[in-house]
C-alpha cells in the first residue's frame, strides 16, 4: 500500500515501514492460523536490519471461512541491502494452521524506489480523468530516450481502488513513503477512522494535500478532515472565464508560445475562456490561517497544518482548459506542489530538469520532493553542537528558503526514513553506551553494610535477648538476621540473587503545535549478566521497534525477531536475544495521545498547555524579524496551564537550565538547534523526568533509568512565494538540434 488499482507491479521504499495486503481464500475447509511474511534478497537470503544479525518475521492471526475470500493487512519493513542497485526484493509469505500449512514460501517480487522518489496518491473514483498528469513533466527529472525512465521520476502516481476499504495504510508510521495526496471526489467517510487519523498525523508532520475543491469540498463538512481545509466546507458555486484569466496570465511561462506543441498558448486559452460564463466552483469563506497562493486570483488557497500544507482549488482540476494550457506543468509544480520554480538544461540526448534559486545541483535532494520530516530520523549532525556530537562530517546541505541544513539530505532512504545515523540517534546511542550496564556498589557501601550487619548480629542481638531474659534465643535469631541482611543488601544494590539486568532509556517526544498526538522515539539499552531473550509489548498497534547495531561492520542475518500484530491490543516484538554480559540497543517509535494540544496565541504572548502532560525545564524560543534569537524560560509547565511569554534576547545560545542531566541536555541542544531557527518559527524545548508509559520490556530490569526530551514546533514560517517556471520544457530533440537552452557544463 498504497496500491494502484489493477497494477501487477508493486513498489516499496527501502528504509521505510510500509503496509501491504494479501487476499486469501480457503476452498476446502475453514482455517484458523497465522499469516507470516518476511523480506528477502533476490537470491533468497534473509535481509539483516541495519548492521545487526537480526532479520524480521512479521506475523498476524488469520481466520478463513470456506469459500469466502478475505483480505489481510500486513506490516512490512525492507532494509537497505547491497542489491539495491537491482531495484528489487522478495516478499515471502506462508500460512500455517492446525489443519496444516496452506502454503509455504510463496514469493512475490517488489521493485524498490530510490531515496528521491515518493508516492503521489490520487484519491478519486474517476482515475481516467486524471490520467493526463501521469505524463506531465512536473514529476520527471529529465526527458530523453536513452536513460531509465523509472529512475528519472520524483513521484510514482497511484490511484487506489475506491471500492470497499481503500488500500492505503491506517497508521502514520506507514505513510512516510507518501509525499502528496490529490483528493478528488472521494467522501472522507470512505476512509476508515484509522485511515483518517493517519492522514491527519501525516499532514501534521509535513504531508501535503491537494484538494480538488468543486468535486469534494462540501463532502468534508462534519468530518474530522474538515479541519484541514483552507476554506469552510460549503456548497458549490460558479466561476466565470474572466475569473480564471488573471491566474493564467500570472503563471504564464515567458516562452510558452514558442514551445507549445499543440498550438495552444496562454493567450489562446484566455480567449477561449472569455466566452465561458459559468463553470463549477468551490464556495466557502477562507478559514483563519488560510492565504491565497501567489498569483491565483483567490482561486487557489493554502493553509499550514503543523509542518504540512493543504492546497485547495476553487476550479476543477479535470477541466479541459487546464489540460490545454501549456504552462499547466509549471502551475502544478509551483502553485499546487509548492516547489521551487524549474529551469531546464540541455543534454546530449535530452533535457534535464533543474530547480532555480541556486538549487541546480539539488535535483535529487529528497527535501525538494517530500515535505515530511521526523526529527529523530531526519536531524543532521550539522543541527547540533560539537559538544553534543562527536562527528566531523561536513555539512553537505545547501541552506536556502527551500531546504535546511538541519535535515540530512544523504540518508539512504530519503527524508522520513528509519535512520540510525541521524544526529538524534547518534546522541542517544553515545549516551546509552556510557550508561548501559550494572551499577556496582562502591566499597564504602560494602564496608558500611558489613559494620551494620555485625552490630545487629552481635551486640544488639545480645542486648535485646539479655533484657528479655531469653539469651538462648539469640542463637535462633542469627539465621533470621542473616537472611534479612542478605535481602536488604540485594535491595539496596538493586541486584537479583546471582542474576542482574538493567535498562536505560533516552526518549524524544516530538509534538506539532495544535495537534493532539505526539511521535515518541525511544532509545533503549538492555544489559544482563546472563543470556536472556526479551519481549517488548506496546499498548498500541501504532508502534515500531528495531535493534541497533553497536558495530560498523555489516553482518549476515543469523537470528529472527518476530513482529506480531493482532494477537493482542498492541504490538508484540519477540526474540530479542541479549548474550551474557552484553548490551543490546533498541530503537522504538510509537504514536501517543496527548489528551489535548500545545498552542501559542496569535500575538505570541501566551502558551496554552491543554495536554494531560507536565513538562520541566521548558523554554520557548523564536527568532525575530531582525534575525535575533529570543527565548522565554518558563521552568515547569503544568497540564492545563496557560502562561504568559516574556521573550528576552538569548545571545548565541539558549540557556537550558542547570539541573538537567547531561544526556538530556545534549539531546535538547541538538533538537533545538537554535542556530538554524528561521525567522517566523517558534519552538518549545523541555523534558519529562521519567519514562512515558506504553512499552513494557519483559523480563523487567532491576535497575532502570529513563529520561524524555520534549520538542514542540508551535509555529512554522510560511512557505516561500509560489512562482512559475523560468521557461518551458522543450520537446526532446536529437543531438545537434538547438532549442535555445544553455549547454550542459
Amino acid at each position: 500500500m498504497p496500491a494502484h488499482a489493477e497494477s501487477p507491479v508493486s513498489y516499496v521504499k527501502p528504509g521505510h515501514w510500509a503496509a501491504a495486503y494479501q487476499d486469501l481464500k480457503a476452498t476446502r475447509q475453514d482455517h484458523r492460523g497465522a499469516l507470516q511474511t518476511e523480506s528477502l534478497a533476490t537470491d533468497g537470503r534473509r535481509l539483516p536490519v541495519g548492521k545487526t544479525e537480526y532479520s524480521f518475521l512479521f506475523s498476524r492471526p488469520a481466520a478463513l471461512v470456506k469459500g469466502q475470500q478475505k483480505r489481510f493487512d500486513l506490516q512490512l519493513y525492507v532494509p537497505h541491502h547491497s542489491e539495491q542497485t537491482q531495484r528489487g526484493t522478495l516478499l515471502q509469505s506462508s500460512f500455517a494452521s492446525r489443519q496444516g500449512s496452506l502454503f509455504d514460501g510463496i514469493q512475490s517480487r517488489l521493485n524498490t524506489m530510490p531515496a528521491y522518489q515518493y508516492y503521489f496518491v490520487v484519491l478519486t473514483s474517476r482515475p481516467a480523468d486524471f490520467a493526463y498528469i501521469g505524463d506531465d513533466d512536473w514529476q520527471r527529472m529529465r526527458s530523453d530516450e536513452l536513460s531509465d525512465s523509472e529512475q528519472n521520476i520524483h513521484y510514482r502516481l497511484v490511484a487506489p481502488s475506491t471500492e470497499g476499504v481503500v488500500p492505503i495504510p491506517d497508521s502514520f508510521l506507514q505513510w512516510t513513503s507518501i509525499a502528496y495526496v490529490l483528493w478528488d471526489d472521494l467522501s472522507p467517510e470512505t476512509l476508515t477512522s484509522d485511515q483518517q487519523q493517519a492522514l491527519l498525523d501525516w499532514v501534521a508532520w509535513g504531508g501535503r494535500v491537494i484538494v480538488n475543491g468543486p468535486a469534494s469540498a462540501a463532502s468534508f463538512r462534519g468530518t474530522p478532515l474538515q479541519t484541514l481545509l483552507p476554506i469552510e466546507a460549503a456548497d458549490s458555486s460558479e466561476l466565470s472565464g474572466e475569473q480564471i484569466a488573471p491566474l493564467l496570465q500570472a503563471w504564464q511561462v515567458p516562452d510558452d508560445s514558442a514551445n507549445a506543441s499543440n498550438g495552444d498558448t496562454t493567450a489562446t486559452v484566455v480567449n477561449q475562456l472569455a466566452s465561458v460564463d459559468s463553470m463549477p466552483g468551490a464556495g466557502g469563506a477562507k478559514r483563519d490561517g488560510a492565504r491565497e497562493v501567489d498569483g491565483t486570483n483567490d482561486l487557489v488557497l493554502e493553509r499550514n497544518t503543523g509542518r504540512g500544507n493543504v492546497v485547495i482549488t476553487r476550479f476543477d482540476l479535470t477541466a479541459g482548459w487546464l489540460r490545454k494550457w501549456p504552462a499547466a506543468s509549471g502551475f502544478y509544480n509551483g502553485a499546487l506542489l509548492r516547489r521551487p520554480p524549474r529551469d531546464f538544461e540541455r543534454l546530449n540526448f535530452g533535457v534535464q530538469t533543474v530547480f532555480a534559486d541556486g538549487l541546480q545541483k539539488q535535483t535529487r535532494n529528497p527535501q525538494l520532493v517530500s515535505g515530511l520530516r521526523i526529527l529523530s530520523r531526519d536531524m543532521s549532525f550539522a543541527g547540533g553542537t560539537a559538544a553534543a556530537i562527536e562527528d566531523s562530517r561536513p555539512q553537505k546541505t545547501q541552506e536556502s528558503s527551500w531546504i535546511s541544513g538541519r535535515f540530512d539530505p544523504d540518508v539512504a532512504g530519503g527524508v522520513a526514513a528509519w535512520n540510525e545515523k541521524s544526529g538524534v540517534s547518534s546522541v542517544a546511542r553515545n549516551a546509552l553506551q556510557k550508561a548501559a550496564g550494572i551499577s556496582i556498589p562502591p566499597a564504602r557501601f560494602v564496608a558500611r553494610s558489613l559494620i551494620w550487619y555485625l552490630a545487629i548480629l552481635v551486640p544488639l542481638n545480645y542486648i535485646i535477648f539479655r533484657l528479655l531474659g531469653r539469651l538462648e534465643w539469640a542463637w535462633i535469631a542469627v539465621p533470621v538476621i542473616a537472611a534479612g541482611g542478605a535481602i536488604w543488601i540485594a535491595r539496596q544494590a538493586q541486584l537479583d540473587i546471582g542474576f542482574a539486568r538493567s535498562r536505560s532509556e533516552l526518549a524524544l517526544l516530538e509534538i506539532q503545535g495544535g495537534h493532539d498526538r505526539g511521535h515518541l522515539t525511544r532509545y533503549m539499552a538492555l544489559y544482563n549478566s546472563l543470556s536472556t531473550t526479551y519481549e517488548a509489548d506496546f499498548d498500541t498497534r501504532e508502534a515500531l521497534l528495531a535493534p541497533v547495531s553497536m558495530s560498523s561492520t555489516p553482518t549476515e542475518a543469523q537470528q529472527q525477531i518476530q513482529f506480531r500484530t493482532g494477537f493482542s491490543s498492541g504490538v508484540q516484538v519477540q526474540g530479542l536475544n541479549v548474550p551474557s554480559n552484553k548490551t543490546q540497543l533498541l530503537h522504538a517509535e510509537q504514536m501517543v495521545s496527548l489528551g489535548g494540544v500545545l498552542s501559542i496565541s496569535d500575538d505570541e504572548t501566551t502558551l496554552h498547555n491543554d495536554t494531560v502532560m507536565e513538562f520541566e525545564n521548558v523554554s520557548v524560543v523564536r527568532r525575530n524579524d531582525a534575525n535575533e534569537l529570543e527565548s522565554a524560560p518558563l521552568g515547569p509547565l503544568q497540564a492545563g496551564e496557560s502562561v504568559r511569554l516574556n521573550f528576552q534576547p538569548a545571545g548565541d545560545a539558549v540557556a537550558l537550565g542547570t539541573d538537567i542531566p547531561e544526556d538530556s541536555a545534549d539531546l535538547m541542544r541538538i533538537v533545538l538547534s537554535e542556530h538554524q531557527l528561521p525567522a517566523g518559527e517558534i519552538r518549545l524545548i523541555g523534558r519529562i523526568a521519567s519514562e512515558l508509559p506504553g512499552c513494557q520490556i519483559t523480563p523487567q530490569a532491576s535497575q532502570t533509568q529513563a529520561q524524555t526530551v520534549v520538542h514542540a514546533t508551535l509555529r512554522y514560517p510560511p512557505l516561500p512565494a509560489a512562482r512559475p517556471d523560468l521557461r518551458m520544457r522543450p520537446e526532446v530533440q536529437v543531438e545537434g538540434e538547438d532549442f535555445g537552452l544553455p549547454a550542459e557544463q
